[in-house]
């Protein structure tokens, strides 16, 4: 159906529902329906290997060393044996664990994994792939800043897990 430049919508899913003469919308005419909500803005996954460390640092040697893809894969190799082509949540905290070489973990570097997991594949998930795991603990090495010592409740072993 066409219509005047100045007139509204004249139709509605084939229905006229304005009328001309009275330049009014006719009664019981139904509703338009509501105009779309843009998509939410899909935050862009970090390009971790880019990033600036902006946490504490991982490497205890004084030489103020920059975390690499092939740094943390090597930690990976260590605690898996072989590359494998997928690495479980678990794995992937043993693997973090053992690059800070820390002897235990408390529910602040748990929840750290966890948001390093949300920021580098959009959530936790039962197992990743071999080279987002890699970016993930990437991502964690490069913003941990360690627990808050007066709100922790101490570390877990391994076997405190099982």
């Amino acid at each position: 159906m066409f219509h005047h430049e100045k007139d509204p919508i004249v139709a509605i899913g084939g229905m006229s529902v304005y009328d001309p003469v009275t330049g009014q919308v006719k009664p019981g005419a139904p509703e338009a329906p509501p105009a779309e909500a843009p998509p939410a803005e899909v935050p862009e996954t970090p390009r971790v290997w880019d990033m600036p460390t902006k946490g504490m640092e991982w490497c205890d040697c004084g030489g103020h060393c920059e975390v690499t893809i092939d740094r943390v894969e090597e930690e990976f190799f260590d605690v898996l044996d072989d590359c494998p082509d997928w690495v479980t949540h678990r794995q992937l905290c043993r693997v973090i664990q053992h690059m800070w070489r820390y002897i235990s973990v408390c529910q602040f570097f748990f929840d750290h994994v966890e948001r390093s997991a949300t920021a580098v594949c959009g959530g936790v998930k039962p197992k990743y792939e071999f080279l987002t795991a890699v970016d993930i603990a990437g991502y964690f090495t490069k913003t941990w800043n360690g627990c808050p010592e007066e709100a922790c409740e101490g570390g877990m072993s391994w076997t405190d897990l099982d």
